[in-house]
Parts: C-alpha cells; sequence; structure tokens
C-alpha cells in the first residue's frame, strides 16, 4: 500500500541534476545496464542519423486531427548506444554529443542533447 513512498535505490556513480531531473554520469558501456534509470553519458555519433516522421491514431479520425500525435523523431547511434530523440536534431556522423536520458529496453529515450554548436531538448 505505501510502495509509491519507497525510495528508488541509489547506483554506485556520480549524479548530476538538470532541469530538476537527477541523472547518473556513465560510460556509454554501462548503459545497456542501467534499465530505467537517467542517464548522462557522453560519445561520438557513429553511424548517420535517421529522422523519422511519426503518427499515431486512424489516419481519417477527428482525433488525428485535433491531438498533438505525430511528429518527428532522430534516431542515432552513439558510442554504440541507440538513442532516440522526440524532435529533430541538426546532427552528423563524427559529432561529439553528450546525452542526457532515461534508459528503456536497451535504448536511450533522450530528453536533452549537447552539441559543440546548440542544445536540443524536449519539454
Amino acid at each position: 500500500m505505501l510502495w509509491f513512498f519507497k525510495k528508488r535505490k541509489q547506483l554506485p556513480y556520480p549524479t548530476e541534476v538538470r532541469n530538476n531531473v537527477q541523472y547518473y554520469v556513465v560510460s556509454p558501456s554501462q548503459v545497456k545496464d542501467m534499465n530505467g534509470a537517467n542517464v548522462k553519458f557522453s560519445g561520438v555519433v557513429t553511424e548517420r542519423p535517421e529522422i523519422v516522421y511519426y503518427t499515431a491514431g486512424f489516419p481519417l479520425s477527428l482525433e488525428n486531427a485535433i491531438e498533438e500525435n505525430h511528429g518527428h523523431e532522430t534516431l542515432l547511434t552513439v558510442s554504440g548506444v541507440r538513442t532516440i530523440f522526440k524532435g529533430i536534431a541538426f546532427i552528423k556522423k563524427g559529432d561529439s554529443i553528450v546525452v542526457y536520458g532515461k534508459v528503456e529496453d536497451g535504448h536511450v529515450d533522450a530528453h536533452i542533447i549537447e552539441t559543440e554548436y546548440a542544445i536540443y531538448r524536449r519539454e
């Protein structure tokens, strides 16, 4: 009954707070073992990024016309870690980037991507 008051177990990694969210600072090789945790890691984009337009719902429904259930996502591979960013990020192969996000099913759902020239954030 009081399970929602239970604190999350702390992991033995240094932490950093960004936008009131605590991220564990890890290397790209440690990311896949941290399912469900918020992580920060840096690396190099090893494959050409792909920008995909996605839709949800029925194509001719009124809900599809009104709701915001469509958009773009950028698919990246950063030092061997599959990363998904909901939005358009202008990043090219070979760029050094810093990713803040949540690990889900072996990939990172990125909240913030920092490059040398820009910061991409998801609200």
